[in-house]
């Protein structure tokens, strides 16, 4: 299969797009960023903000993201993927450690998208010895396991970006 990706609106290597490439490739697929000259037996479409516009969409196109729905999560096969970082040509790790926030700021969907501060997954699922990785974690610090998350993110000797 012929697979399509549409980056809405991420000024970052998108993590849920990487999953979706890692994912299709792993199954034979070719994957590439969505142009319109091409055609695709599917196409992803990943939005992260409700006020952004996105380019023109194909009519098969799945949507997904908080900018869609911030219900919609990757099915469980896609979500456990290594991300693909050759999609970006991304030479650091991106990754959620944990998920949820303690908060319940006016302006913030974390709360109601995630929950309240839980684990999510380990280091090991998204890097592989980059020298530098980017946390999307809204709010690490508020773990109970924030000190022992960071004895291990400073066992990897690379550079830590706590990015939210």
């Amino acid at each position: 299969m012929n697979i399509g990706l549409i980056d809405c609106d991420s000024k970052i290597p998108n993590l849920a797009l990487m999953k979706l490439s890692a994912w299709h490739k792993s199954i034979g697929d070719d994957v590439s960023f969505y142009s319109p000259i091409f055609e695709y037996d599917k196409v992803y479409a990943s939005k992260v903000f409700t006020f952004t516009t996105c380019p023109f969409l194909p009519e098969n196109c799945i949507k997904g993201g908080s900018g869609f729905d911030i219900h919609a999560k990757l099915p469980n096969e896609v979500e456990n993927c290594h991300p693909d970082y050759d999609l970006y040509e991304c030479d650091y790790a991106i990754g959620f450690i944990t998920r949820g926030c303690i908060r319940a700021c006016d302006f913030c969907i974390v709360p109601a998208k995630e929950g309240g501060i839980k684990k999510a997954t380990e280091l090991s699922s998204f890097w592989s010895g980059q020298k530098k990785i980017m946390l999307l974690d809204n709010n690490l610090t508020a773990s109970p396991d924030c000190i022992q998350i960071i004895r291990d993110l400073k066992k990897t000797k690379a550079a830590i970006d706590f990015s939210q």
